[in-house]
């Protein structure tokens, strides 16, 4: 996640963030996300779990999920879907 939030931060061209939800100690996917659309609101959003959690709880989500496993077509598609409104 630090990672991810120090290069949002910084000047370089993003087009999409994809990111698993459960990220370890600190921030999550979601939190990420969040930052990085406050820093940047025209990008891309995808996110991942293999977590069943996110989605029995309800949890709603203003980005996509593509649940694990997936297939590299699987992740292409979810790719093209989040691009394809640019």
């Amino acid at each position: 996640a630090a990672e991810a939030l120090a290069a949002l931060d910084g000047a370089a061209p993003i087009d999409l963030l994809f990111s698993d939800i459960a990220l370890g100690p600190g921030p999550d996917g979601t939190d990420v996300a969040r930052h990085a659309r406050a820093k940047r609101p025209g990008l891309a959003v995808l996110l991942t779990s293999g977590d069943p959690r996110p989605l029995a709880e309800g949890a709603a989500s203003p980005w996509p999920l593509l649940r694990k496993p997936y297939t590299r077509g699987d992740l292409a598609a979810a790719i093209d879907a989040v691009l394809a409104p640019r």
